[in-house]
């Protein structure tokens, strides 16, 4: 796989398309709840995570020195 990352509301995601490959990178998200990246929610006595809804994703962006913009279809 290609280890390249992009983030995004649904978190970090990383290109999965085999190593040297030629285009721009692609990533999908299949949605739903993930961790929220900007705070934590406090309860009675102790802390637990805050968590967000977050619609089916699937991203390109392009390669180093490609001057495509990044191309989001949701779904």
């Amino acid at each position: 796989m290609c280890d390249r990352q992009i983030s995004t509301e649904s978190g970090v995601l990383t290109c999965d398309k085999k190593s040297g490959h030629t285009g721009a990178h692609h990533s999908k998200h299949p949605g739903g709840l993930v961790l929220d990246p900007y705070g934590r929610k406090k309860s009675v006595g102790s802390e637990e995570l805050m968590t967000v809804e977050v619609p089916p994703l699937e991203i390109e962006w392009p390669q180093e020195g490609m001057n495509d913009p990044v191309k989001m279809m949701k779904g």
